[in-house]
């Protein structure tokens, strides 16, 4: 995974990936993925590109909130926090 993309059409791959092999170890790696490029971009909310991390933070809640396991559509709203949070760093960081 790239780490300036969002994941956009990397979505219908891991969606067709969690529809057809559910019970797969990669399906199972899906959400940890996940969560961990969620958890990197709120951290670098903090860094010098809080605007960057914050478009990140809301393709990666679009993306995980499409897909069928429901521990990846939670992480939906852990997105969305750091999207709150990033919008105000985003904001403080062009005044």
């Amino acid at each position: 995974a790239g780490s300036g993309s969002s994941g956009g059409d990397g979505g219908a791959e891991l969606g067709q990936l969690l529809r057809t092999f559910p019970e797969s170890a990669s399906a199972r790696r899906v959400a940890p993925a996940i969560d961990e490029r969620i958890k990197g971009q709120v951290a670098a909310l903090k860094g010098a590109e809080p605007c960057t991390a914050t478009e990140v933070l809301r393709g990666l809640g679009a993306t995980a909130s499409r897909l069928p396991d429901d521990s990846v559509k939670k992480l939906s709203a852990d997105a969305d926090e750091g999207v709150v949070d990033g919008v105000y760093a985003c904001g403080v960081d062009q005044f």
